[in-house]
């Protein structure tokens, strides 16, 4: 799950990934993609009920859980941005699409990058067609740290920007996980 994380939040608590208005099909929608890092619970709450409210649907938190998944695992908009909580839903999801994909392409490294590919787009070939799935392989083993820190765009074209005008900087909590010898079917 580590190296899940590591690809769909880098470890940051609140991340926010907004797909953009969900009536929108797949191809359209794509281009519109966004990553978002508040700094604050209360913030990243916040944003996520706007976003939702406005049509669009998002994926929250370490393990960018996404909000269509909520009500069916029972958690709120406040409580998925809880890592512990989050990397649970994630870990059910995960393990949801791995029996599901067992059941289809049977045990072995077929049903896992199907998995990967369901728990990041819902299909078993999209993710793995756009690079998802070998990109988790990427960040196996690869430490992690949990991050709360509020991160700010890179800014792309030339400009002053007063130090008042910048974000608190909130140090990264002394949370490590790394992924080793990974297997969802350990996580029965």
């Amino acid at each position: 799950m580590a190296a899940v994380i590591s690809a769909e939040s880098r470890g940051h608590q609140f991340a926010i990934a907004d797909a953009g208005p969900v009536k929108l099909p797949w191809a359209q929608r794509k281009a519109l993609v966004r990553s978002l890092y508040p700094g604050t619970l209360e913030e990243a709450v916040k944003t996520a009920q706007t976003l939702i409210a406005n049509g669009h649907t998002v994926s929250l938190g370490v393990a960018q859980v996404n909000d269509r998944n909520l009500a069916r695992m029972g958690v709120s908009i406040q409580d998925v941005f809880d890592p512990c909580v989050n990397i649970a839903v994630g870990g059910k999801i995960l393990t949801d699409f791995y029996e599901k994909a067992v059941a289809k392409f049977g045990n072995g490294p077929a049903a896992m990058n199907a998995a990967l590919s369901g728990y990041n787009s819902g299909d078993w070939e999209r993710g793995a067609r756009d690079g998802y799935v070998n990109l988790i392989y990427k960040q196996v083993g690869k430490p992690l740290a949990l991050r709360t820190e509020r991160i700010v765009p890179r800014i792309t074209r030339t400009a002053a920007v007063a130090a008042d005008a910048r974000p608190e900087h909130t140090n990264e909590r002394a949370f490590t996980m790394k992924a080793t010898n990974f297997s969802v079917a350990e996580m029965h």
